[in-house]
């Protein structure tokens, strides 16, 4: 199909009249002069004879490049095997996310800065009986003084979004922005698109979500959002009146005045 797959971690299996293999692959596209890497996971059928197919291929919006050692900083271990620093930082950026379980499975990437950043793989479900699971990406911050927060979250089978975007600032492209419980906790989740040749530090202070007439404005914070990203995701906790937003809720979500979404309140994973 255009593509080469490389494992990079084995998953699970499930047996049946044969074996389900589950492995987390690098995908890259060739005999294209624009060949790109990104991260997938890929469902192997093995018959009882040994013969096997692809049944299934998960893919990330992730671009490897961005995982590659390049201007930035990011390296991709040897092994995916996670290290204590990671599931440290991991367990720290997730103290608060009450009534989610997210399980690290394989490290993906590594960056230095003023501290680390962690690329890991988890499982993520609901504390619930039967509640299902699903493979996820992060991106944990870390910073020099131990404090760490989750920056992005890349779910697998989404499509990568080309469309217009909602609204345009700064030379940043607002793509999307809904509301999501995390727990019993209201995330907004915003994807943005920088594909400039600086970082922006954007004013996340001009949204606002409105909860029938209630209004939750979102506290003072400013965020950095990486040059020449197709696609940046954030979680943003911090705002007025949050205790008023349930699931299933009809919510309005603007920036700057702009009406960006209106629709139900859902929950994470």
């Amino acid at each position: 199909d255009g593509a080469a797959y490389e494992p990079i971690a084995y998953l699970e299996h499930q047996l049946v009249a044969g074996t389900y293999h589950r492995v987390l692959c690098m995908v890259t596209t060739v005999g294209a002069d624009d060949a790109k890497s990104t991260l997938a996971i890929v469902t192997i059928y093995e018959d009882l004879e040994g013969k096997a197919e692809v049944t299934e291929v998960l893919s990330s919006t992730i671009d490897l490049a961005d995982y590659a050692g390049g201007e930035g900083g990011w390296e991709m271990p040897e092994t995916p095997e996670l290290t204590a620093e990671a599931k440290t930082a991991l367990e720290k950026a997730t103290k608060d996310m009450d009534g989610v379980s997210m399980t690290p499975v394989a490290l993906i990437a590594t960056q230095v800065v003023s501290g680390t950043n962690y690329g890991i793989l988890c499982e993520v479900s609901a504390v619930a009986p039967g509640a299902k699971g699903e493979y996820v990406i992060v991106n944990v911050a870390e910073d020099a003084e131990g404090n760490a927060s989750l920056k992005e979250i890349f779910k697998f089978g989404e499509k990568k979004d080309d469309a217009k975007p909602l609204y345009s600032v700064d030379g940043v492209d607002i793509m999307s922005a809904t509301v999501e419980m995390v727990g019993e906790t209201p995330n907004l989740m915003v994807i943005f698109r920088n594909m400039s040749d600086k970082d922006v530090e954007f004013n996340c202070s001009k949204f606002l979500i409105k909860d029938g007439e209630t209004e939750c404005k979102v506290f003072s914070e400013t965020h950095t959002l990486e040059k020449n990203h197709s696609r940046i995701q954030l979680a943003i906790t911090a705002f007025e009146n949050d205790e008023v937003i349930k699931e299933g809720d009809t919510v309005e979500i603007y920036y700057d005045g702009v009406l960006l979404y209106k629709g139900e309140v859902t929950r994470f994973a």
